[in-house]
This record gives C-alpha cells, structure tokens and sequence, in this order.
C-alpha cells in the first residue's frame, strides 16, 4: 500500500501483489487448521509448502501457490436462473485431478456464462469426459472474508488435466488451469460445454 501510495507501484503491479497476498493467506490458513492432526513426516510436508508459499509470495514474477480450495466455508447456494445454459446437479466429489478455471467475485450473481471457456473448448472432443463444477467459496483475505465463484475442471486422467490446461491457458487466462485439492463443499452447480 506504501508503495502504490507513493506511485512506486502501477494500479496492475498493486492488484497483481495484492492478489498474491491473498492468496498466499488464504494457503497458510488452510495447513495452519491441518496442523493439529500431522506426525512427524505430514509436519516436514508442511513446512515445505509453507516454504513455497513464502517464496511465491515474494518473487517477482513467480506464480503463487493456488489457495487450497478445501479451505474454503460453505455457504447456502444461490438460485439458479440462467436460461442460456440450464445446470444440471453436480456430483459432490471430484473424480480426478482437479484444475481452477476461473474465480469471479458473487457481483458478477449465478447467470455468468463463461463465454471464454465455452468459446475455447470448441473443437476439443478429447475433453468430453471432463466435468465443470462451479462452488461458491467463502474465504478469508488479508482484506477480510469474500465470497467467490469458482469454476473447476474435473478430469478423468492426468493426461486429460494436462490437455485441458494447455487450452485454458492458451486461450482463457494464462493463470487459468492450476492444480488445486477437490473442494469439500457440495458444488452449486455442473455446467455442460460442447466440445464438438
């Protein structure tokens, strides 16, 4: 904040690190909880993690690790009215790898269609078995609490995870695509994209 208030930092590099903050907090909040339960070996896998999250936080340049999504808090699900693209009831647990998509703050409500995604996946058959699970994750910042939108790509293989973040990236957001653990919540809903 010192630095952007000094116009050291553009308005970019200032919500680029703020976003790195965030979700560095938001990561060591979540293996602060799993600490009370680890022996000595989950206990050096955590200090690890905690490592990369410090050097992630800190290096200019280097992609954070993503924010545990098993750290998130359910919330009740909003109603869902979108008429371009009815939901259908998603299952609770994630059957694959899971990659992060895309993350929107609940101003952008329950009707958001994803043109991005859907646009990219167009002409990629080989990702037909991947499921789309949207959650809606309340999570703690630097700032305070927030809830968000969150679109997973659940993949059948790691082969099929690996291609479907090449696309995601090529063509939705070059962030898009991260590895993150299954969400423990009940998701709000299951999207369906042709992938013909």
């Amino acid at each position: 904040c010192h630095n952007f208030n000094t116009c050291k930092l553009t308005v970019a590099e200032y919500r680029e690190d703020q976003r790195k903050l965030d979700d560095s907090f938001v990561a060591l909040m979540a293996l602060k909880d799993k600490m009370s339960n680890v022996d000595a070996a989950g206990a050096q896998k955590l200090l690890e993690e905690i490592r990369t999250i410090r050097a992630g936080a800190k290096v200019q340049g280097q992609e954070p690790p993503p924010a545990p999504a098993s750290a998130a808090v359910a919330v009740p699900p909003p109603p869902v009215t979108s008429a371009s693209s009815p939901p259908v009831a998603a299952a609770s647990a994630c059957k694959g790898p899971a990659l992060q998509v895309v993350r929107r703050g609940t101003i952008a409500g329950p009707d958001f269609a994803y043109d991005k995604t859907r646009e990219a996946l167009k002409g990629h058959p080989e990702l037909a078995e991947v499921d789309w699970v949207e959650f809606l994750l309340e999570t703690g910042s630097l700032s305070g609490s927030k809830k968000e939108y969150v679109l997973v790509a659940v993949a059948p293989s790691a082969a099929v995870a690996e291609k479907t973040r090449k696309i995601l990236r090529a063509k939705v957001n070059p962030t898009s695509g991260v590895d993150i653990p299954c969400p423990t919540i009940p998701p709000v809903r299951k999207l369906s994209f042709h992938v013909q």
